[in-house]
């Protein structure tokens, strides 16, 4: 562990995965891409939740619709729900 000025004390390394994932592919009109990412909890302590981000094509260009979205709604964008 490495001395950080900005906390006062000794800081470990980030431990969590970021295991990316994807649902559908560029090539359809939806798809999904998911990671996980580190929450902040109270008491200083942190978590790992998985969030999603929905894409689409536009006029050939790619835009993201919404982001940190479960599963579940990931699911349901690529079936057109």
């Amino acid at each position: 562990m490495a001395y950080s000025p900005y906390i006062g004390q000794s800081r470990g390394q980030n431990l969590i995965d970021a295991h990316p994932q994807r649902m559908g592919t560029p090539a359809d009109a939806r798809w999904a891409t998911g990671r996980n990412v580190k929450v902040s909890l109270p008491g200083g302590y942190y978590e790992a939740v998985e969030v999603w981000t929905l894409k689409h094509r536009v006029n050939g260009t790619v835009e993201v619709y919404r982001i940190h979205q479960s599963r579940e709604a990931a699911a349901a964008w690529v079936r057109g729900e």
